[in-house]
């Protein structure tokens, strides 16, 4: 049998203002012996442009929301507690 897991969707465009949602999370992963995932949509811009710029700055921003995401985490619920994903689209 796995491990349960605890998924978490949090907005990314005020995600300090969430840490309690966060810790509840985790605290609700420890309960169950599972683990805990965060996801995070970084919503499509209205106008998206497109070629190698777009995608170039389309990566860039998804990996500083990436790392952005883990650090703020790590700082609320430890290294190694959570598990991020960040996703580019409509919520």
């Amino acid at each position: 049998m796995t491990a349960p897991v605890v998924l978490v969707a949090l907005d990314p465009s005020d995600i300090e203002s969430q840490a309690h949602i966060l810790a509840a999370a985790q605290a609700e992963a420890q309960a169950r012996g599972g683990r805990l995932v965060l996801i995070l949509v970084v919503e499509a811009m209205r106008h998206a442009g497109h070629g190698a710029a777009f995608a170039d700055m389309l990566k860039s921003l998804m990996q500083d929301a990436a790392n952005h995401a883990d650090r703020w985490a790590e700082g609320i619920v430890g290294k190694g507690n959570v598990e991020t994903h960040v996703a580019y689209g409509d919520a």
